[in-house]
């Protein structure tokens, strides 16, 4: 696992189990049912959320869209990926949060595509 500014600070460790967590999620992704997956990102979200990783919370919400609309598998690697990038930034901020979110609209625009 790459170590980012996020895993090696204060809360660190608990960072880099949930980044361990969803590098679990993303090499099971094709072997997962809708609602197991969806189970599994609602349990990133309530570790997020107690951790103050507020970037991730955008990128969570497109993920249950996805999956809301059908997509599994493989079409979810993508937003497995943006969302490890949200938990391990390094940052909490509103501006990242935004950042975040805006990707999200460029992630989406492009699968639409």
């Amino acid at each position: 696992m790459q170590q980012t500014a996020m895993t090696s600070g204060p809360g660190g460790e608990a960072v880099a189990i949930v980044l361990t967590r969803i590098d679990g999620i993303a090499t099971t992704l094709g072997n997962r049912a809708p609602g197991e997956l969806a189970r599994a990102v609602e349990a990133i979200r309530r570790e997020a959320i107690a951790l103050g990783l507020h970037p991730a919370l955008p990128v969570i919400h497109a993920i249950e869209a996805a999956l809301a609309r059908g997509e599994h598998g493989a079409g979810l690697n993508d937003w497995m990926l943006l969302l490890r990038d949200a938990i391990g930034c390094g940052r909490a901020d509103a501006e990242a949060e935004q950042l975040f979110a805006a990707a999200c609209s460029v992630r989406a625009i492009r699968g639409r595509s």
